[in-house]
């Protein structure tokens, strides 16, 4: 056996013994719910803003967001926990600036909004109660109007760091 790889085994074993104490994972992707649940229910997303289709978009992230994850999604009452969201407004605004004297340039704000309630089914106790939450995109561009594909992809953006942020407050300690 070389001594080289007579090291690196040596190295590998200590690194594992330093390590196994201490939380580190190597998988980073998992999360973990509150009160040790291992599913939940996204039946309920709501859409009460004037731009239609963005549930749909917010559903589908949180999806994908909670299988990277690691969390499993059942459509039944019988998951562990039950998350609803009410998407309240989504809405875009402009507003100038310049980088450079004489070259004027736009940002795009878009924001979507709404409110987060889970439920533990289990005790049937209420474990985040109607928190608001919301997440902006910002498109800076010298163009004075946006295509509608660009303002599509600016409240998907917006849509998506959404689901970000819900995903990172459901699986905060509680």
């Amino acid at each position: 056996m070389s001594m080289r790889l007579l090291t690196f085994i040596c190295f590998y074993f200590a690194l594992s013994f330093l390590s196994a104490g201490c939380g580190f994972q190597l998988n980073r992707n998992q999360a973990q719910l509150p009160k040790q649940a291992t599913n939940l229910n996204l039946n309920k997303i709501e859409n009460s803003s004037f731009r239609p289709g963005i549930d749909l978009e917010l559903r589908q992230h949180l999806y994908q967001k909670f299988a990277n994850a690691g969390i499993g999604i059942f459509n039944s009452p019988l998951a562990d926990l039950s998350l609803e969201f009410q998407i309240q407004k989504a809405g875009n605004s402009k507003e100038e600036f310049s980088l450079q004297e004489g070259v004027q340039s736009y940002r795009y704000h878009f924001l979507v909004q709404g409110v987060l309630l889970v439920v533990d089914q289990r005790d049937q106790i209420t474990l985040i109660n109607r928190q608001v939450l919301q997440a902006k995109y910002t498109l800076e561009t010298a163009e004075t109007d946006l295509e509608v594909t660009e303002v599509e992809a600016g409240f998907r953006q917006a849509t998506y760091k959404l689901g970000d942020k819900i995903l990172e407050v459901l699986t905060q300690d509680f």
